[in-house]
């Protein structure tokens, strides 16, 4: 057992070593010495796990997008449309594909009216058609 006098010696050593007897300890030879051993609290535990949750929910939401975009580009539609708008034209779009757009109606009803013959075509080759000669571009 250990008296009261050589607890306190080793709690002073202890402190000197830049550790607490209470987060690592053995017993050696009739005394206690700390041992400099990593101890997480709980908060910084909790911390590092919602990183790593974080990073992994990111790491999927990445490799998700970049799946979409693709496969968004590889959608092919059959159109046939006789002086139509930029809204006609998306709504059909959306129809055949499900692909949703996001754009201003005030913008696009300046462009003019056009036909749309396309048979099994790609949605970014019809699109890039569309606004090769306007101020407008579709980023997808």
């Amino acid at each position: 057992m250990y008296h009261h006098s050589q607890l306190q010696s080793d709690k002073k050593t202890a402190d000197k070593a830049n550790c607490r007897l209470s987060d690592c300890f053995t017993l050696k030879y009739k005394f206690m010495e700390c041992k400099r051993i990593f101890v997480l609290s709980d908060l910084k535990r909790l911390k590092i796990v919602r990183i790593m949750k974080l990073f992994s929910i990111f790491m999927l939401v990445f490799t998700l997008g970049g799946f979409a975009s693709g496969y968004s580009q590889k959608q092919v539609v059959t159109l046939n449309l006789k002086q139509c708008d930029v809204n006609t034209l998306l709504q059909e779009i959306w129809k055949q594909t499900g692909l949703r757009f996001v754009y201003n109606e005030q913008d696009v009803a300046r462009l003019k009216r056009f036909d749309v013959n396309a048979q099994q075509k790609q949605v970014d080759e019809i699109l890039d058609h569309i606004f090769k000669n306007t101020p407008y571009q579709c980023a997808y």
